[in-house]
């Protein structure tokens, strides 16, 4: 239900003031509602602005014939300081030089040395770029760009690197695209046959979902980065709740400790259903991480067991939800959990999804319930919380049940979790201000209708960037789409594999497997982008970014 104050200014007839309660909003994303606010009565029949107002409308707040000093906006941005980039960017490569140090392990583990030499090459040339950037000074503000610019190129950096144990068994562009699967938790592969892949390759695309999955943010807050105003900063741009806990540093050790313990309760769960030691351990770090990467060709169904299978995606589901709500749910109460309204929409909209996946497989590929059941649950859970996995062709798929995936793929998970997509706390935001949009025209044009999502505000900032991602995930997509559509791809199909990517899911209609060297590039785009939310790519790719601009 959806919840809006609607305020008129003050009646001139009696100077009282109407106010107009509808009850139809979801429970607040959080525990405590937003504190009241201080308004200043006016008789006039103009809504009281803040100067801020004035910016954005272009009107001046000043009294007519005070001194006024009009300087372009592009002429106040300030580049990013290579010196503060490159010290963090140093940090985070070591980070990279430590994680990379388990697939080594693991090659020794499974006595394929030969990938035991590339991951070293990989830890060596990592350590190396940590050690030549150590000695730059440490900067203790992080302006945005520069924390955006830090995000991306890391998982860049990352997935080039990384590339370098593939290169033995598969071509340039083909290793970097799985590289780029792997690191963005996406699951597209180029791989038909998985199963002939070493299992040191098997472990190391896991192990680069599950350390994708976290954040090279995060771990490296915990690992590296002191708590102060840099931490806080990369925090924030991760989309992870500050300040809940008490401390960027104290929040990121805490979701390590959350994310490693789901882990470690996927691996036994999925062990305890059937599967086999190697296969748990593989499938728990892809489900956790949503990342949907697995051992067998035919993803889930290659494991031959129902309950393996939905243990995989029960794992997938809790991923997908804000981490630190576990936290919340521990020490409050497993009530917390549900009040949150990003769980309860997610429940909601992947309930929905397998319902109508279900019924469309039952009438257009005449399955029987059971199997049309089985089947659509998965698919939907898969979609909605951007995991992956699949039991089913998604090429024999119906149209109908393409789209509903598509729309799911595209809507994701929560803010604050591993999943990828628009995130529902934006779609919810879009909702809201579609909600005030039709009670505007309900209401006397001098009323002023406060947009909330629950009980708490939101703010200016949490609506442009909002509509700022969606935005971009909308161009991104369509972009995207008709390069596959002009080389000849179905359209739905070719849709269909552009948002499963960008919205780093992996589900495929078989056309990552098949598409040029090209298309491989345009997918890996997206992947990146969805992964760092578009805007970090964006920023890192931006001219001025890097350059001042020198006024006129």
């Amino acid at each position: 239900m959806f919840f809006a104050s609607c305020r008129t200014q003050g009646d001139h007839a009696n100077g009282s003031d109407t106010y107009i309660s509808l009850e139809t909003q979801p429970a607040s994303l959080t525990q405590q509602s937003a504190p009241p606010r201080k308004e200043n009565l006016n008789t006039s029949s103009e809504p009281i602005r803040s100067p801020r107002d004035f910016a954005i409308i272009g009107v001046s707040p000043f009294p007519e014939g005070s001194p006024q000093v009009t300087t372009p906006i592009a002429s106040l941005a300030q580049p990013v300081r290579l010196a503060v980039v490159g010290k963090y960017f140093g940090q985070l490569n070591l980070a990279l030089a430590v994680m990379s140090l388990v697939p080594l392990s693991a090659s020794v583990l499974f006595t394929e040395y030969r990938y035991t030499g590339a991951y070293a090459v990989v830890c060596m040339i990592c350590a190396m770029i940590s050690v030549a950037l150590k000695g730059l000074p440490p900067v203790t503000a992080l302006r945005a760009n520069e924390a955006l610019v830090i995000i991306a190129a890391i998982f860049v950096t990352s997935s080039l690197v990384m590339t370098l144990p593939l290169l033995r068994d598969l071509p340039p562009v083909a290793a970097w695209f799985e590289t780029v699967s792997a690191v963005t938790t996406t699951g597209l592969s180029t791989q038909i046959t998985s199963q002939t892949l070493p299992r040191s390759v098997l472990f190391g695309r896991a192990w680069l979902q599950w350390t994708g999955g976290l954040g090279m943010v995060v771990l490296s807050q915990l690992l590296l980065i002191g708590p102060g105003a840099v931490a806080k900063r990369l925090a924030q741009l991760e989309n992870h709740v500050d300040d809940v806990i008490g401390g960027t540093h104290a929040i990121a050790r805490q979701m390590l400790v959350i994310y490693a313990f789901l882990t470690l309760t996927a691996v036994i769960i999925i062990w305890l259903a059937g599967a086999n030691g190697f296969d748990a351990v593989v499938h728990a770090l892809t489900a956790v991480s949503t990342g949907g990467f697995s051992t067998y060709d035919d993803s889930l169904a290659g494991l031959h067991n129902g309950y393996v299978s939905y243990a995989v995606i029960f794992f997938s589901l809790c991923g997908a939800v804000p981490l630190l709500i576990y936290h919340q749910g521990f020490r409050h109460g497993p009530l917390t959990v549900w009040r949150n309204a990003q769980v309860r929409y997610l429940l909601l909209a992947s309930t929905l999804v397998a319902l109508f996946v279900s019924y469309n497989m039952m009438h257009a590929l005449h399955l029987p319930w059971r199997e049309a059941l089985d089947r659509g649950v998965l698919l939907a859970v898969s979609a909605q919380s951007t995991a992956g996995f699949a039991n089913f062709e998604i090429a024999q798929l119906d149209g109908a049940s393409k789209l509903l995936l598509i729309l799911a793929m595209a809507g994701g998970g929560s803010l604050g979790s591993t999943a990828g997509g628009m995130k529902i706390f934006r779609i919810l935001i879009l909702l809201r201000l579609l909600q005030i949009a039709i009670q505007r025209t309900a209401t006397p044009a001098h009323a002023v209708i406060e947009p909330k999502l629950g009980r708490e505000s939101l703010t200016p900032d949490d609506i442009e960037r909002a509509i700022m991602v969606l935005a971009f995930f909308v161009v991104v997509i369509i972009g995207s789409w008709l390069s596959f559509v002009v080389a000849g791809y179905d359209a739905m199909d070719a849709l269909f594999e552009v948002v499963s990517a960008t919205g780093t899911v992996g589900l495929s209609t078989g056309i990552s497997a098949q598409c040029n060297d090209v298309l491989k590039l345009v997918l890996c785009f997206d992947m990146l982008a969805g992964r760092v939310e578009i805007i970090a790519l964006v920023i890192l790719l931006y001219p001025r970014t890097w350059l001042k601009l020198q006024p006129s």
